[in-house]
């Protein structure tokens, strides 16, 4: 029982590091489109 709680605990935060680091990369590329946007305006 216990390791089923423990293994599900690790699932929960690899989903949660797996999202936060496709945020992250959606965030910067945005960034830079925004900043390539700027400059070209």
């Amino acid at each position: 029982m216990n390791s089923t709680i423990s293994n599900q605990n690790i699932e929960i935060r690899y989903i949660v590091a797996y999202n936060t680091s496709i945020n992250q990369e959606v965030s910067s590329s945005s960034l830079c489109v925004s900043m390539t946007r700027s400059e070209v305006g």
